[in-house]
């Protein structure tokens, strides 16, 4: 069944829900109606025996001109299809009657023994019974029975031929009607399972549209249950496919042009030293300018990588070392004072440590330092410290403020600065600070440029 279409397995679902159903009223009407009818037939019995001993052995008589409702019509017709019999039997005759109920003499003897022996244990003044006899039911009542020193049994019967024949017709229509309603229900499950799976096999279509990058229709489903709610994320997971889509192709853009030009230099260096060329004035020169361009295409090439590799990473790994923070800064720090002896370092470190990856957040404050250190004209302060059960690091330098309309793209991919590189820095500092659980921001200040950043405590 999971192997067939939703449209068929919620269509053969309902429809055997239904069906159980049906079959279940189906039985217990059948035994509400034969109890039903079985209890009206021993009431039907009591009624005529009661009418017979008051007539036959109390010797009442019944008031003749008593009016009979029309309701009461076949109450009166039950009771003349009730036989009641004396018992012991009062003469030869009625024994004979009553022995002619059955087939064979064996199991009329039996019948009399078996109605001997509940006449022995009866202890009740009146008691149900029922027999088989040829195929059909019997229900019959004993009584006891005590006037004017005469005692005895009355034993009053009724065959279950009517109520039989009228519970097989209403069974039978019974039938038809369950007949009726499980088509009916058949229909209506079609109709459902249509209803349902429709917006379904439009998610289908454009799933299999987003899968052959045919993703520039919106999906709209105006639904606000389950299936819209399906609808809504498979439409958020296609605008992202989108942005990713377009964001690579401009990646590749950028990294065409970014790589082109150290290649170019490179290339036409090597072809005029191989004339004998020399366009630096001699061969030193001019190949300090091939390693130079062969170093920015290597940093270049080794940032691309090192982003493919975060994106990597932050859906595989989980940060999970403990990170002294004022060691790094500190390290880095020294690393990059004397690349510039006129900055001066203003540095105030708590001993601070933190949950992650110790190379990463190394990456993070030199990239950091790289970007202020193009900036800045004459200090450079670093705060490190806990604030508001976080860690808070502060980088500022007193460089030209940042345009406000390229502040919200500072972290995007390729975005340069006026003394920018290659536009790559910021976006790797902004993954591994996100990657921490933390976030990074950029403003301008008064006398300066400001980055700060914010992570959880260890």
């Amino acid at each position: 069944m999971k192997n067939k279409s939703l449209a068929v397995q919620i269509w053969g679902f309902f429809t055997a829900i239904v069906l159980i159903i049906l079959i279940a009223i189906s039985i217990l009407l059948f035994v509400t109606i034969k109890k039903f009818f079985t209890d009206e037939s021993y009431n039907t019995i009591y009624a005529a025996q009661r009418g017979y001993i008051q007539l036959n052995i109390l010797g009442k008589k019944r008031n003749k001109f008593k009016r009979i409702n029309i309701n009461n019509i076949q109450y009166h017709q039950d009771i003349r299809r009730v036989i009641n019999i004396k018992y012991p039997f009062d003469s030869e005759e009625s024994r004979k009657k009553f022995l002619q109920l059955l087939k064979s003499t064996q199991e009329a003897k039996g019948f009399l023994r078996k109605i001997d022996k509940q006449i022995n244990s009866q202890s009740e003044r009146s008691k149900r019974y029922v027999e088989k006899i040829n195929g059909s039911d019997m229900f019959y009542i004993i009584t006891k029975y005590n006037h004017n020193g005469e005692s005895g049994f009355v034993l009053s019967y009724m065959w279950n031929t009517y109520s039989k024949n009228l519970i097989k017709t209403l069974f039978s229509k019974l039938i038809i009607i369950i007949f009726i309603a499980f088509f009916i229900s058949l229909a209506a499950a079609l109709i459902i399972a249509k209803y349902l799976t429709k917006p379904l096999k439009i998610l289908e279509r454009n799933v299999k549209k987003i899968a052959d990058k045919e993703w520039y229709e919106p999906i709209i489903i105006d639904r606000e249950d389950e299936i819209g709610r399906l609808s809504d994320s498979v439409e958020e997971m296609r605008k992202e496919l989108v942005k990713r889509d377009e964001m690579q192709q401009n990646m590749l853009q950028h990294i065409s042009h970014e790589l082109k030009t150290p290649v170019m230099v490179i290339r036409s260096y090597a072809q005029s030293v191989e004339d004998g060329i020399f366009p630096k004035g001699n061969l030193e020169n001019t190949m300090k300018v091939i390693d130079s361009e062969a170093e920015r295409l290597q940093k270049r090439i080794r940032d691309l990588l090192y982003l493919t590799k975060l994106e990597y990473m932050s859906r595989h790994e989980t940060p999970n070392e403990e990170v002294n923070m004022k060691n790094i800064i500190e390290n880095v720090v020294e690393r990059f004072k004397y690349s510039n002896t006129n900055i001066k370092w203003n540095i105030e470190l708590e001993d601070i440590k933190i949950l992650g990856k110790r190379d990463q957040w190394k990456v993070v404050v030199e990239n950091i330092l790289d970007n202020q250190m193009r900036y800045a004209k004459e200090y450079i302060d670093i705060i490190l410290k806990t604030e508001n059960n976080a860690v808070f690091i502060k980088f500022n330098n007193d460089g030209e403020h940042i345009p406000e309309e390229k502040i919200g793209d500072l972290f995007n991919q390729f975005e340069k600065g006026n003394k920018g590189k290659f536009g790559l820095g910021l976006t790797i500092v902004k993954q591994i600070v996100e990657k921490h659980g933390g976030n990074i921001e950029a403003y301008n200040e008064k006398d300066g440029v400001t980055f700060c950043i914010r992570v959880p405590l260890l």
